[in-house]
């Protein structure tokens, strides 16, 4: 199965799913690992990684993505 390699993008996701990121988490410092983009309950959306939820606005750095989730 061919697929489109990920291009690295400063635009914050507009879509639930699973996402390369690259950057700073407020609080946390720097990361670079796969985090779960979730809807807020105010329209917006967050970020699920290291056991909390931050919304987008708190969240800077590169994202690629979404990610195919692997079959099984």
């Amino acid at each position: 199965m061919d697929m489109e390699p990920l291009k690295w993008t400063t635009e914050q996701p507009t879509a639930i799913g699973y996402y390369w990121f690259n950057g700073t988490l407020r609080f946390l410092g720097c990361i670079n690992q796969i985090v779960q983009i979730i809807p807020l309950t105010d329209g917006r959306f967050g970020i699920l990684g290291h056991n909390i939820i931050l919304p987008s606005a708190l969240i800077k750095g590169e994202w690629a993505g979404p990610i195919e989730p692997p079959e099984g």
